[in-house]
C-alpha cells in the first residue's frame, strides 16, 4: 500500500477532538506518546535488513539570481546489516558507466573515484556519506535519522526543552502529528532579535512511528530578516513479506540571509547570495529485499579498486599504493597493530590500537618477513611518519627473527 503524504500544512486533515497542548509541563499523554516514539526509534525497529535497487537522484541548487544548477544521477545501491554501498553514475541513463563508489560498514568508510584512480579509507561519520540523503540508501537513513540527528535524540531534545510549546494531533487516517513552536528574544552580537520556530513531524504509529513528513521553519536565525526553512516527505511501500522501503523522497531546504550579514560578510568571503535553495527528489526503482549479497560487495575489491590505485588512508595517516598480494586493505593496519605502534593521529580516541582492526572484520595475518619488506609506500606529508613506519617494520622483523631463533633452539 502506498502512503502519499503532502507536506503542506493545509492539506493534512486534522481531527479536532484529540488535541493535547502543553503550557510549561508536559501532560502525561504527550509524554507517553513522546516516550513511545523514542523507544521505537532507539530500538531501530525496521525489519528490512538487506536489499538492493536503483534510484534516480535529482538535485537542484538555486543561488540568488543565478541559473539553477540541475544534476541527475543514477545510483545502484546495496545494503546488508550495518553495511551499505552506492555506485554513482553522472547521468540518469542506465548505460552510463559508474563514476565513483562509496561503501560504509558502520565503522569504516571507503570511497573510490575511477576517473582519478584514487581511493580513500576513513572512519565512518567523517566523510559525510553516512546518513546523507541521496548518497546512502540504508533503510536506517529513512527510519531513524533526520539529517545529522537520530529521531530518538531529536524527540529527547524536544521533550527536555523548556521553551518549546508542544502540541499533538491525530489525522483522520490515524497518523500522529507533533508540533513544536517557540518564541524568544535573543542577543545576536549587539542586536536584539526575536526568534520564532515551528517544527512538525508526521509519524505512522502502526509502523514503528516511521517518518512520513517533517517541516521546520526558523525566523531571524542570523539576524533580522533571515530564515531557515526545510521540509521532507517520504512515500513508503509495504511489501507482502512485511518489509517496507521508500519509493520516493522529496527534500527542500532554503536559507535566507539577513541584510546585515550581506552587507558585512565574513572575512575572506567576497559576496554572499541572499537566498540559497536546494531541492532533492529521489525515486526508487526495482527495490528487492530477497537478494543474497556477498560480503565482498562491501570491500575495496568489491567496488573495483585495482592494482596501482593510490589509497589515502586516514586510519593509518599515510598514503600507499594498493596492489598485488602484498598490500591489502587490512595488512598495513595489521602490521601497525601487532607491532605495538600507535596509528598516526593527533586524536588517540580516533585511532587507538584497538581501532586498527581490519575494515572488513576479517582475521588479518601478520605480514611475513618477505611481505613486510615489500610494502610500497608513496611520499607522506610528514617524514616523521615514514620514520615511524620504518621502525614498525624493523620491530616486526626483529620479533620474527627472535621467534625463529627461539623455535630453532627448542628443536
Amino acid at each position: 500500500m502506498k502512503e502519499h503524504i503532502v507536506i503542506l500544512l493545509s492539506s493534512i486533515a486534522i481531527v479536532a477532538a484529540p488535541c493535547l497542548v502543553q503550557a510549561r509541563e508536559l501532560s502525561p499523554q504527550i509524554e507517553a506518546l513522546m516516550d513511545a516514539v523514542i523507544q521505537a526509534h532507539e530500538a531501530e525497529a525496521t525489519n528490512t535488513t538487506n536489499g538492493a535497487g536503483s534510484a534516480n537522484v535529482r538535485v537542484v541548487h538555486k543561488s540568488g539570481g543565478q541559473t539553477p544548477e540541475d544534476t541527475n544521477e543514477l545510483v545502484h545501491f546495496w545494503f546488508q546489516g550495518h553495511s551499505t554501498r552506492s555506485d554513482f553514475s553522472t547521468s540518469d541513463v542506465a548505460a552510463t558507466p559508474v563514476s565513483h563508489s562509496s561503501v560504509d560498514n558502520g565503522e569504516f568508510y571507503y570511497g573510490y573515484r575511477k576517473s582519478s584512480n584514487n581511493a580513500w579509507i576513513e572512519r565512518s561519520g567523517r566523510s559525510g556519506f553516512t546518513r546523507t540523503l541521496g548518497k546512502d540508501f540504508h533503510p536506517d537513513v529513512f527510519y531513524n535519522w533526520i539529517g545529522i540527528l537520530k529521531v530518538s535524540e531529536t524527540f529527547k531534545r524536544m521533550k527536555s526543552n523548556p521553551i518549546l510549546k508542544l502540541e499533538v494531533q491525530f489525522t483522520q487516517t490515524g497518523f500522529l502529528k507533533f508540533i513544536a513552536t517557540s518564541d524568544q528574544t535573543l542577543m545576536l552580537g549587539n542586536e536584539e532579535v526575536r526568534q520564532t520556530t515551528e517544527t512538525y513531524f508526521l509519524l505512522d504509529p502502526k509502523h514503528s512511528y516511521r517518518i512520513l513528513a517533517c517541516h521546520n521553519k526558523q525566523d531571524n536565525v542570523n539576524g533580522v530578516g533571515s530564515a531557515e526553512i526545510s521540509r521532507m516527505q517520504i512515500d513508503w511501500k509495504d511489501y507482502d513479506s512485511g518489509e517496507a522501503y521508500p519509493i520516493a523522497i522529496k527534500s527542500y531546504a532554503k536559507t535566507i540571509l539577513s541584510p546585515k550579514l550581506l552587507s558585512n560578510p565574513p572575512q575572506g568571503v567576497k559576496k554572499l547570495d541572499r537566498e540559497l535553495e536546494t531541492l532533492t527528489h529521489i525515486t526508487i526503482a526495482g527495490f528487492r529485499s530477497d537478494v543474497n549479497i556477498p560480503a565482498t560487495v562491501f570491500t575495496l575489491e568489491g567496488i573495483g579498486v585495482k592494482q596501482g590505485t593510490r589509497i589515502d588512508d586516514t586510519l593509518s595517516g599515510i598514503t600507499y599504493t594498493y596492489g598485488t598480494d602484498i598490500i591489502t586493505e587490512d595488512s598495513l593496519e595489521s602490521l601497525l597493530n601487532h607491532s605495538n605502534v600507535t596509528p598516526f593521529s593527533s586524536d588517540p580516541s580516533i585511532h587507538s590500537a584497538q581501532d586498527a582492526a581490519s575494515p572488513n572484520e576479517l582475521n588479518p595475518d601478520i605480514l611475513s618477513k618477505e611481505d613486510a619488506t615489500k610494502v610500497v609506500l608513496t611520499t607522506t606529508k610528514n617524514p616523521i611518519r615514514l620514520v615511524i613506519l620504518i621502525c614498525a617494520v624493523l620491530i616486526a622483523l626483529a620479533v620474527a627473527a627472535t621467534l625463529s631463533r627461539f623455535v630453532m633452539r627448542r628443536k
